[in-house]
């Protein structure tokens, strides 16, 4: 009999390390987008951070990155997130400010003198209320956001030093009613443009400059397509990692911690990372002959106060207040 027990053991224990696999292998294979090119940053640390993911929880998680907007535009993607075509999607401030309006605070222009300021203003109240609020469009956003970094002009050939530089002036500019806004303020001719479309306006001359981070201008080659690069800080990007909720209601509790807590570990190395490319851009570009150009933050921000008194009350005093808990007076 014992025997016979420790046989009936054995074939049980085989039995269930054989089915593991299979159900692992069952499980569907989810999708993750960004518009992100693979070498940059962000998709470095997305796919790094599935793969930990998907060891993690023995394949129950299994994301697919899909880089570069291979799976369309950021609109397009984000309708494919909120109808559970895309299960993970590593999205703009703007393309999330499209539905959930005060996303948009993102993009407030000369709102942050650093990628510090805008860190402190996202992992802290302001961020909070965002993220809430995206939940009532069945979307979750995670904690931690990615890094874009500081955003500058470049141009075919202008020099960008003063407001007098933009009059006129065809600039495309990220999806974003707050940079769309602020240009018009500067008597700029501002387009909204897909970031998978920008290089082709660029070549084209549809628009005559662009305004991007650092990273982007670097991953995205712009500066094959401009000349003049001019340093203006005008405003911040940043990256919401954010899952479909009914997708993400479906993983196991173990499962979403494990999301979670990569989500945060991989967001903060990705900051770090590209933070140390921002800082080599400058000088790369330089050598690459783009001409290169400082500008003074006070000669646009003396601009802005008719711009800030319509933002704050479009925005409401609630959500315009946690923003200038975080970064300070604005209007």
């Amino acid at each position: 009999m014992k025997r016979r027990t420790f046989t009936m053991a054995v074939g049980s224990l085989t039995a269930a390390a054989a089915l593991a696999p299979s159900l692992a292998a069952a499980a569907p294979q989810l999708k993750g987008a960004s518009n992100l090119p693979p070498e940059h940053p962000g998709a470095v640390r997305s796919t790094q951070m599935w793969n930990d993911v998907r060891r993690e929880t023995s394949g129950l998680v299994d994301v697919k990155s899909f880089n570069n907007s291979v799976l369309g535009g950021d609109p397009y993607m984000m309708a494919q997130l909120r109808s559970g075509a895309i299960d993970f999607y590593l999205a703009p401030g703007g393309t999330l400010g499209a539905m959930i309006d005060v996303a948009n605070l993102e993009d407030i222009g000369y709102a942050y003198n650093t990628s510090g300021d805008a860190w402190r203003t996202f992992d802290g109240p302001l961020g909070a209320y965002i993220r809430k609020a995206a939940l009532a469009s069945n979307i979750v956003l995670f904690e931690k956001m990615w890094e874009g970094g500081m955003r500058q002009i470049t141009t075919n050939g202008k020099v960008i030093a003063s407001v007098d530089d933009l009059q006129g002036f065809k600039l495309r500019v990220a999806t974003s009613r707050p940079y769309i806004e602020m240009f018009r303020q500067f008597g700029a001719q501002p387009t909204s443009l897909a970031l998978s479309e920008c290089y082709l306006a660029l070549q084209t001359h549809i628009v005559d400059g662009a305004e991007n981070a650092l990273a982007l201008i670097s991953t995205q080659r712009f500066y094959e397509v401009q000349k003049v690069l001019s340093l203006t800080d005008h405003g911040w990007s940043g990256y919401w990692l954010m899952a479909n909720g009914d997708s993400w209601n479906k993983l196991p509790r173990a499962a979403q911690a494990s999301v979670s807590r990569n989500a945060a570990k991989y967001a903060l190395l990705q900051r770090r990372d590209t933070s140390i490319l921002n800082s080599t851009l400058v000088d790369k570009f330089h050598r690459m002959g783009l001409a290169v150009n400082k500008t003074d933050p006070a000669t646009f921000r003396v601009h802005l106060k008719p711009y800030y008194a319509k933002m704050r009350d479009q925005f409401g005093p609630l959500a315009w207040g946690l923003l200038e808990q975080s970064v300070g007076k604005l209007a």
